[in-house]
């Protein structure tokens, strides 16, 4: 397999992990993997393909993979198997058995050159850091040895980093209570949504870059939504929990549109009642590693987290942290949304490069659409895209006031606010029947246009009704004498759970009727309503109405002159 070249690391200033955490207007970096150092203007920038990402570490040679080390400080992850076995740990199931477990850590804290880091206790993995090839060569050609893959890699961003804030260049959609409704809202029918859930009860984890605490949306005024006690929650993947004025304003701004409060004020999130659990795994965008990702995730986990949100990505495979979003889908139930990825520039976009996490199985993959429906350059699509979102609103901003928020970053949080509403409303759902269900109402029209993929609809995925309308005549007219006509009316939903209860300005309660359109012997418009309610008597009713135009009564007759009357 070919490997990239390497370029000499810059200053620590510049260090950027090769897991480019998607920023809110792009690209952002936030995790290990081993994409190959590449300057900005670089003539190398053409060659970042989707073909030329690591799939696969144990394909390459120990020197092409010191290479990787070499970029990621020699620290490694290792995950460890039974001898003579493929894995170690597969789909939330640990297959190593407990002798060869504890064999393999021994095994590895034996080696010569081969500093011994860490253990993990949940899932047979450990890190280290080898001092050499020769060093290296010695670890992999263990046989307890799954994967050595880099712990983290520094190198220059090519995308810009998604730290930077800008304020919302429109104007601003107030309601009468003076909250601000992002217009998407309505389009993406999140505000109908809030009739049926608004998150109340829900954990959503953001493994992000912290939310800053001098937000009011995000700190004092986080509860005053007049629901029961909501919280929100910080820790820091080195240990502390201070996530006052962080230095990069992407989590932050991805916050506000996950779980801001709705309390007359400001803007209001998508899941607006839930508990957010903010977990800072990046101290700048510009160097993380996967120590903090993989920890990030289970430290969310370890919260109560039902659905954790991760708006970052690597441009290469990463084990260590498939590992732990397994462990937390099959063993936890847990909903996982990613972004699939932002590309600049555009020329680097091609139709197979949703980017890992986002492209696993167990993770949502969502990228953003334009208002007109139609894909920006910019965004990650392939087969293993799920749906998609209209991107940029106005959301919260580091220290206060109001941020713009866009792309994939923001698509993805969009989302995991809309499967929270969604595990608030079906509680018994599965984390895979919450992404069917999500999928599988994303496109329902309900007087929305189509797009470029699947487009959520969030009013659909909480179990809300989308009226198509009526079906019958709109015009009629009567005979002379005719005192009234039969009209045959019907209506037309799809979504739903059911069963769906009628109730027509006749008093029917199917879902068709007859009316009986009176004669007053003038022209007027006849209404008649039907009112919609998916069973249950505490979710709302939408009321269609049916106009009937009902022509006036026919000319006098003229007498029909000489010539055109028939000879006897």
């Amino acid at each position: 397999m070919s490997v990239l070249p390497l370029v000499t690391r810059f200053a620590c200033s510049m260090i950027v992990a090769s897991i480019l955490t998607l920023s809110a207007c792009d690209h952002t970096s936030t995790e290990i993997a081993g994409v190959p150092t590449i300057l900005e203007g670089s003539s190398n920038l053409s060659s970042l393909q989707p073909t030329q990402r690591v799939r696969d570490w144990n394909a390459l040679s120990d020197s092409e993979l010191w290479n990787y080390l070499v970029e990621s400080d020699t620290v490694a992850a290792v995950g460890l198997r039974s001898p003579g076995t493929s894995k170690g740990y597969s789909k939330g199931r640990v297959l190593i058995t407990p002798s060869d477990w504890a064999a393999a850590k021994a095994a590895v804290r034996a080696l010569t050159g081969v500093h011994f880091i860490k253990a993990d206790t949940i899932i047979p993995w450990v890190r280290v850091k080898p001092r050499d090839v020769a060093s290296l060569q010695r670890l992999r050609s263990l046989p307890f040895i799954q994967y050595v893959e880099p712990a983290y890699i520094t190198g220059i961003n090519i995308w810009a980093s998604g730290c930077s804030q800008e304020g919302w260049p429109h104007p601003l959609d107030y309601t009468s209570s003076g909250d601000i409704l992002p217009e998407i809202y309505g389009m993406l029918r999140i505000d109908r949504a809030w009739a049926y859930a608004n998150g109340t009860g829900i954990w959503i984890g953001l493994v992000d870059t912290g939310a800053d605490t001098n937000v009011p949306e995000l700190s004092w005024n986080f509860q005053s939504t007049g629901l029961p006690y909501r919280d929100i929650w910080r820790t820091n993947t080195d240990g502390t929990s201070n996530q006052q004025d962080p230095p990069c304003t992407h989590g932050t701004r991805l916050a506000g549109v996950i779980a801001a409060p709705m309390n007359s004020s400001s803007i209001v999130g998508v899941a607006w009642g839930a508990h957010l659990a903010s977990v800072k795994s990046l101290n700048s965008v510009g160097a993380v590693n996967s120590t903090d990702a993989q920890q990030g995730i289970r430290d969310a986990g370890n919260r109560g987290a039902k659905v954790i949100n991760m708006s970052w990505q690597s441009f290469n495979w990463m084990n260590n942290v498939e590992q732990e979003v397994e462990e937390w889908y099959y063993n936890r139930d847990v909903v996982f949304v990613g972004a699939a990825g932002t590309w600049r520039p555009c020329d680097l976009t091609s139709s197979n490069n949703v980017m890992f996490p986002a492209e696993m199985y167990e993770v949502l993959a969502v990228s953003p659409s334009g208002r007109d429906g139609s894909r920006p350059c910019t965004a990650g699509y392939g087969p293993q895209l799920d749906v998609i979102t209209y991107q940029d609103q106005p959301t919260t901003a580091v220290g206060g006031g109001i941020a713009s928020v866009g792309e994939s970053s923001h698509a993805s949080a969009l989302v995991a606010g809309v499967a929270t509403l969604v595990r608030q409303r079906f509680p018994s759902l599965t984390n895979r029947q919450v992404y069917d269900r999500i999928i599988n109402t994303s496109g329902l029209s309900c007087g929305m246009p189509s797009a470029w993929h699947r487009l959520v609809n969030a009013e659909a995925a909480v179990g809300g009704l989308c009226p198509a309308g009526t079906i019958g005549p709109t015009s009629i007219s009567f005979d002379n004498g005719e005192p009234a006509k039969d009209v045959s009316l019907q209506v037309s939903v799809t979504g739903g759970n059911g069963p769906i209860e009628y109730t027509w300005s006749n008093g029917a309660t199917g879902t068709s009727t007859v009316f009986s359109v009176p004669n007053w012997g003038s022209a007027y418009d006849y209404y008649a309503y039907v009112s919609v309610r998916d069973g249950g008597s505490s979710n709302p009713r939408l009321t269609l109405t049916h106009v009937i135009h009902v022509a006036g009564p026919p000319p006098p007759c003229e007498p029909v002159p000489p010539q055109l009357q028939c000879n006897p």
